[in-house]
């Protein structure tokens, strides 16, 4: 190999460690500040960005909790499924932790939602009152004596009208229960009066700007998220919960409902 060709390959093998160590060197800002350059449709809804296990790839949550994956060096995005060698999607972890972080300030904020219930389980519900997967979520957990609920109450126009009356009402689950049964649609003169709920509702809705909720029901059970009416995997994490709070008690139950000798 001539003396010449060395220092060619040389330049070029430099070039690409140092664009290695460029990439690997970006840290969060400097990342989202690229991607906001190259897709600047795209950055209203970006909530978050955070370092994955591949060198030099971004994850960015988007506010409808989809995972977009950016590599700096490239410009490309990535949305879709990325495993790692043990088959566990890392994109669906992405959005779960993602969820989790919307959730962080109703958490902390947990006093200001509707207190409905006086269960050992506390279940922390964003929901909205002309939701018909938030009413079916709202009937089921009803009958659930095992949880306090902490409601968030959001929407537009009629909705945030009937949360303004769970919010104001002395009984508030029975309120809670006449609005979402729908008792009060298309009601004018429902629709005409004033409740007074010392702004709880406006600052439900401000919180749920803030963070970027855009769709209806999203739950907190012990730290995980539930987004949408899943009934099952609700249930499950009551159960959960209640198990770890008492596990004394649980076991008791777990022996009553096995078989008899």
């Amino acid at each position: 190999m001539n003396r010449k060709l060395k220092v060619i390959l040389f330049l070029v093998v430099m070039t690409v460690v140092a664009g290695v160590q460029v990439v690997f060197a970006l840290g969060l800002d400097d990342a989202r500040r690229s991607f906001e350059e190259k897709y600047p449709d795209m950055k209203q809804f970006i909530t978050s960005v955070r370092e994955t296990a591949i060198p030099g790839l971004f994850e960015f949550s988007g506010s409808d909790g989809t995972a977009v994956y950016f590599y700096p060096a490239s410009g490309y995005v990535v949305v879709g499924k990325i495993y790692d060698q043990e088959g566990k999607n890392i994109a669906e972890e992405g959005m779960r932790k993602a969820a989790q972080e919307k959730m962080k300030p109703f958490l902390a904020a947990r006093e200001q939602g509707i207190a409905v219930g006086s269960g050992p389980v506390e279940v922390i519900e964003i929901t909205n009152p002309d939701c018909g997967y938030c009413r079916k979520l709202s009937k089921h957990l009803d009958r659930n004596r095992d949880i306090t609920r902490r409601i968030f109450m959001v929407g537009e126009g009629e909705s945030l009208q009937k949360a303004r009356y769970v919010a104001a009402a002395t009984d508030k689950s029975k309120a809670l229960r006449e609005v979402m049964s729908g008792l009060f649609d298309d009601d004018p003169e429902f629709a005409a009066k004033k409740f007074e709920d010392g702004g709880v509702v406006d600052a439900h809705v401000k919180l749920a700007e803030k963070v970027g909720v855009d769709a209806t029901p999203i739950v907190l059970i012990n730290g995980k998220v539930v987004e949408g009416a899943d009934l099952e995997e609700i249930d499950a994490l009551i159960l959960q919960a209640k198990q770890a709070a008492h596990p004394a008690a649980a076991e008791g139950t777990a022996q009553v409902k096995g078989p008899k000798p």
